[in-house]
Parts: C-alpha cells; structure tokens; sequence
C-alpha cells in the first residue's frame, strides 16, 4: 500500500480544526515566503554546474536578476562566475541578512536543515519542490526556529519569486 510521506496532513483533516489549521498555515506560508525576500543576499544550496539540474536554474535566477547569491556545493569552485562555498557552515560571518533556497534530495535537505538550526544565522529558509520528504517535514515541525523560517510544501521560487518580490518592494 502506498504511504505519502504526508499522511500527518491527510490525519488532520478529520480534525475539527482543520480550516481554521489550514487558514492559518496558508497566511503564515505567505508571511514566510515575503519574509524570505526580504533578505538582503542569498545562497543555494545544491546549486550545480550542469545546466539542467534544477540547482543551476534556481542560481541563474537570483543571479539574472543581480540579487547577491552565493553558491553551495562541494563538487565545484565555481558556477556562473560566483565562487562556491562547500557548505553552509561557510556562511558564517555573511550577516543574518542572508536566506537559503534549498534544491537537494531530502536526506540532504535534513541534513542541511540541522546545521541551520545549531548556527542559527540564516534569514529564511526556502525548500524547493522535492526537497522534502516526512522526515525534513517532521524535523521543521519539531523544531520552533525553523518553523519560524522555512518555507516548504509549496511553490518553486522559479514560478512564485518574481511576484513575491514585487510583493516585498511595494510594501516598502
């Protein structure tokens, strides 16, 4: 039988206080994801060389745009002419303005997600499409500053960035 690693979602939708969950959630998500581009420089982590992976599309958006980005990945020195960091740990000392956009398979991503919640020095944190499974999921609901900036199950910044940034500008 097939198991979705969300089944603790498909659980509460029984609960009475489903809607009033899900409203809540929804707002909170948006509240999130304009937080998220609010920040002053960016990283990807899982940003790749090749040109049709995910990682370098989601770099070469922030990096058509001119938004400060820095590159993580262990398997290259440099991406688009940005230097790369191999870790998250490298961005220690780049000012609490910086904000994560996530493109790594899950196992990855949890792993990412544990080094940010112990440095705690990241803005926001953005899961793209795939990068999560139940374990990422639990571990962020478990976890109060992470639930606090990550943006998860929802839309790609490729689709969603470019609105929410408008978003962000207008209100200032």
């Amino acid at each position: 039988m097939y198991s979705s690693p969300h089944r603790h979602i498909s659980a509460r939708l029984a609960s009475p206080r489903y809607s009033y969950e899900l409203t809540s959630k929804m707002s909170n998500s948006q509240a999130l994801q304009r937080k998220f581009f609010g920040s002053s420089a960016y990283a990807v982590a899982g940003a790749s060389a090749n040109t049709q992976k995910f990682g370098y599309r989601l770099l070469a958006w922030y990096n058509d745009r001119s938004i400060p980005v820095t590159p993580i990945t262990p398997s290259s020195d440099e991406i688009l002419g940005l230097r790369c960091v191999k870790s998250i740990d490298e961005l220690q000392g780049r000012g609490k303005g910086v904000s994560l956009s996530v493109v790594t398979p899950p196992q990855a991503t949890k792993s990412i997600l544990e080094q940010a919640a112990e440095q705690k020095n990241l803005e926001g944190i953005w899961l793209q499409p795939g990068a999560e499974d139940g374990a990422v999921l639990d571990l962020i609901d478990n976890n109060d500053w992470l639930r606090e900036r990550t943006v998860h199950s929802g839309p790609c910044v490729l689709v969603a960035g470019d609105r929410l940034r408008r978003e962000v500008a207008e209100k200032l």
